[in-house]
């Protein structure tokens, strides 16, 4: 974690919009997972795309984008 910190110029990675954008798209998803299964009993195709979408947002902004978080 302190190397993360330290590559985004001292600053931490919750300072970026667009983790905390990440954050809640992946709750959303989970949230509709869950939900999904306890009414029918499956998982629902939404709720598995905005859970990827969520995690693949915060890595790629945490670990592939050169700019700082401001």
């Amino acid at each position: 974690s302190q190397k993360m910190e330290k590559e985004m110029n001292g600053k931490s990675w919750w300072a970026s919009k667009m983790n905390w954008f990440g954050v809640l798209t992946s709750v959303s998803g989970s949230v509709e997972l869950v939900a999904h299964y306890i009414e029918k009993g499956n998982v629902s195709v939404s709720g598995v795309l905005l859970l990827i979408v969520g995690i693949v947002n915060i890595v790629l902004r945490t670990f592939f984008t050169d700019k700082p978080i401001a």
